[in-house]
């Protein structure tokens, strides 16, 4: 072969070999969080084949709601992060969220056209029905200087975004999420519910309501077992980081023993 063709060829193959990467896991945290919330989770997604970016993100200023920083701080946040790391414009991701963070993921995905570029949405915590636990409110009630004050304000239990995003995403978009919650059974904190309809009363994981996790059509496990289940070290759980490493993987819902639960809320 001639020394030009077998540079040509090289040259290809170089390029290939260079599109062919893993796909992005963006991680978001929850209220006045940071990235190290995911530190436990890296290194599975990393085995599962995954390119992890946790962020740290915070609201502008005390005024700023949920949707105003999912467009104008976290949405730009991402697009920087995938450029950083060379990925083309329009780059296919998945989300890893905790807490806040499933609310803010939602309203890219369901309120400012992320849909088409999302393939998997895994919730940990998600305050969907609010927090619950009267957590919304006292984070509502903070100093009008502290950036997450307007973010808190959209976790109350009768907060208007959460009336906005609803029970019930778009069904096209409910096969792409799972979320999973826990239950802490030696919680301080009030407030629980059965928000899943299906006759059991759950409290808290001792900042979120352990039910609030529940939406219509949407994988929803509740782990009810050992490990850490409160709410600041979920991702430290191995048995729910692994259920959310293998739902991104491929589509995976856990399949849990009698003694523990797994449902689909609504149905």
């Amino acid at each position: 072969m001639r020394p030009r063709a077998l540079a040509w060829l090289t040259a290809i193959f170089l390029l290939l070999a260079g599109t062919a990467r893993a796909q992005p896991v963006v991680c978001l945290h929850g209220f006045n969080g940071d990235a190290t919330t995911f530190d436990p989770v890296l290194p599975l997604l990393r085995d599962a084949g995954f390119d992890p970016i946790a962020l740290t993100w915070e609201p502008d200023h005390g005024r700023q709601s949920l949707v105003e920083a999912a467009s104008q701080v976290v949405a730009p946040m991402i697009e920087a992060a995938l450029a950083e790391r060379g990925y083309p414009e329009g780059q296919r991701i998945s989300l890893m969220t905790h807490s806040m963070g499933g609310i803010v993921a939602r309203v890219l995905v369901e309120q400012q056209g992320w849909d088409a570029r999302v393939e998997r949405l895994v919730m940990l915590s998600l305050p969907a029905h609010g927090a619950r636990t009267g957590l919304g409110n006292a984070a509502c009630g903070l100093p009008p200087a502290d950036p997450w004050r307007g973010a808190g304000c959209d976790l109350r239990q009768d907060a208007p975004l959460l009336d906005e995003l609803g029970l019930s995403p778009p069904p096209e978009l409910a096969a792409r999420y799972l979320t999973i919650s826990t239950v802490w059974r030696g919680s301080p904190m009030p407030g629980g519910g059965d928000l899943d309809g299906d006759g059991r009363w759950h409290g808290n994981d001792g900042v979120v309501a352990s039910e609030s996790g529940a939406l219509a059509g949407v994988p929803f496990v509740l782990w009810e077992g050992r490990g850490a289940v409160q709410h600041t070290k979920v991702t430290c759980n191995d048995r729910v980081a692994g259920w959310a490493v293998a739902f991104l993987a491929d589509g995976t819902v856990p399949q849990l023993s009698p003694d523990h639960r797994r449902s689909v809320a609504g149905n």
